[in-house]
């Protein structure tokens, strides 16, 4: 393969994936040779120029291609291209573009802008609302522009977007000074946070490298069904992540300051502990009172087991019943028996289950109406759920399949929504894989 390294100008996007920034676009070289470059691209657009560091490939269906390791984005060189760049602003199109250029001539029409926007934006004779709004919309593409001056050399311009849309307007101060915050949002783990600190410059005894670590590893130990690690497991897992020696008073000070929390010898981020904790105590607040009491005998449904038997009898008799076993083990036919009883005796019944295609399954097997937990709690993304222990949900017995399949935020904001004296229902299999996000058990 032969390296390739030009300036190129864009003119058109084939395919760009919006996930992970990979793209292929037609671009043209300098010399007019036109190249199809295949890459980490999302962040360029028609008409831009940049640099473009890789190497040609033969593939065997497209043909000649550039393998692009590096997209550097350029500023516009002439007046079509600073025009181009200039229609991105809101209210600003052909003419006003037009009219900044020759106002402020087009080598230097950027520059004016970015200096004093309100001002240099005037010339193109908008009314004070639109003026208001491309100086805005102006303010937003100089963050990108940043961002991707920032990220492109590290072949990560394609988080851009996401960058921007978690920080908005301080989006590049926050890559160039603290990058390691970078893993809370999603796409960015520690890897790729690492890799852009240490292209700002940032070495090994960077003490928030170590913060980040530990907090990395206890959260992909949480993805993997486990709430909290041994101290020494972590300190191990730290020194093969930063590939140097780990000083485990790293884990006393974040503890210090408020990251960690210890539960002997096991390490929890605090926002778990504080989940697990509060878990612990709305479990104890259900197997510790007593459900309302009914009037009537329950119906029992023919064809039950006498396993199955108890467990209706349970459900009804405590706040707290677990009901679990593999496929086949009749969990199904219990929910339905639990329901019917329970209705049958004037109580409120709601059946949920963590994802769509579970409450879809268990509308279809049970022949009752199930929702998702998101969809009962009436969850507002970004803003969490309207049903709380304020504003508990309106039933009397609330029976949750799939119940491994919830992370930990979201069966403790569940429980959080039970009414008093309210029964649950949990339903589910053991060994069932665990779920995405914070799991509901420790790895004890």
């Amino acid at each position: 393969m032969s390296a390739f390294d030009a300036e190129v100008t864009v003119q058109r996007t084939r395919y760009v994936s919006q996930d992970s920034g990979w793209a292929v676009l037609d671009a043209h070289a300098d010399d007019g040779e036109e190249v199809v470059l295949v890459g980490p691209l999302g962040h360029l657009e028609a008409r831009e120029r940049a640099r473009i560091v890789g190497s040609w490939v033969d593939d065997p269906r497209y043909g000649p291609q550039v393998k692009v390791t590096l997209a550097a984005p350029m500023a516009p060189h002439d007046a079509e291209a600073v025009a181009a760049y200039l229609k991105r602003v809101k209210h600003v199109g052909a003419k006003r573009a037009a009219a900044l250029i020759e106002h402020h001539g087009a080598t230097t029409v950027l520059e004016a802008i970015d200096s004093a926007p309100r001002d240099a934006l005037a010339a193109a004779g908008l009314t004070q609302h639109r003026l208001e709004e491309a100086v805005a919309s102006w303010d937003r593409l100089r963050v990108v522009r940043q961002l991707h001056l920032l990220l492109a050399p590290h072949g990560l311009a394609y988080l851009v977007p996401r960058l921007h849309e978690a920080y908005g307007p301080t989006a590049h101060r926050v890559v160039a000074e603290q990058p390691y915050e970078l893993t809370s949002v999603f796409g960015v783990g520690f890897l790729i946070a690492d890799r852009i600190a240490r292209g700002l410059g940032c070495g090994d005894e960077d003490p928030e490298r170590g913060r980040a670590g530990v907090l990395h590893l206890l959260s992909e130990a949480e993805r993997g069904g486990s709430t909290c690690m041994r101290r020494e497991a972590l300190v191990g897992e730290l020194e093969r992540l930063l590939g140097a020696a780990a000083d485990e008073a790293l884990i006393d000070r974040l503890i210090e300051r408020g990251d960690l929390v210890a539960e002997g010898p096991w390490i929890y981020r605090r926002q778990t502990a504080e989940l697990e904790a509060e878990l612990a105590e709305l479990v104890a607040e259900l197997v510790h009172t007593p459900p309302p009491e009914r009037d009537g005998q329950p119906a029992v449904a023919d064809g039950l087991t006498t396993e199955q038997q108890a467990g209706v009898a349970n459900a009804l008799r405590y706040r707290l019943s677990l009901i679990t076993g593999g496929p086949g083990t009749g969990k199904t036919a219990s929910i339905k028996a639990i329901a019917a009883a329970a209705s049958g005796l004037g109580a409120r019944v709601q059946l949920v289950a963590p994802t769509g295609r579970a409450a879809v399954r268990m509308s279809q097997a049970s022949g009752l109406r199930a929702q998702t937990v998101h969809a009962a709690l009436g969850w507002v993304p970004g803003e969490g759920p309207l049903h709380d222990g304020q504003d508990p949900l309106s039933c009397d017995l609330l029976i949750v399949d799939e119940t491994s399949m919830a992370n930990l935020e979201l069966l403790v904001a569940l429980l959080r929504a039970v009414p008093e004296r309210a029964g649950v229902v949990l339903v589910g299999d053991a060994d069932q894989l665990a779920p995405v996000g914070r799991a509901s058990r420790s790895p004890t």
